[in-house]
């Protein structure tokens, strides 16, 4: 579900995932981690913000 919200959102915020899933904040980030090890988004830069893989990695997840 929260794979699927990264995808067709083309967004990585934590604080997205939190409200469009209705958790709190700390869960999101467990998540985004989770995402992140498995290669779905990147690291967050200086800002915050994280890259969304391409289309053709999700294919293959």
């Amino acid at each position: 579900m929260a794979r699927d919200l990264i995808r067709n959102s083309r967004s990585g915020s934590t604080s997205r995932l939190a409200r469009e899933l209705g958790i709190q904040y700390a869960y999101a980030r467990r998540i985004m981690d989770d995402l992140e090890v498995s290669g779905l988004v990147s690291a967050p830069d200086e800002n915050g913000a994280r890259m969304v893989a391409s289309d053709d990695l999700f294919g293959i997840l």
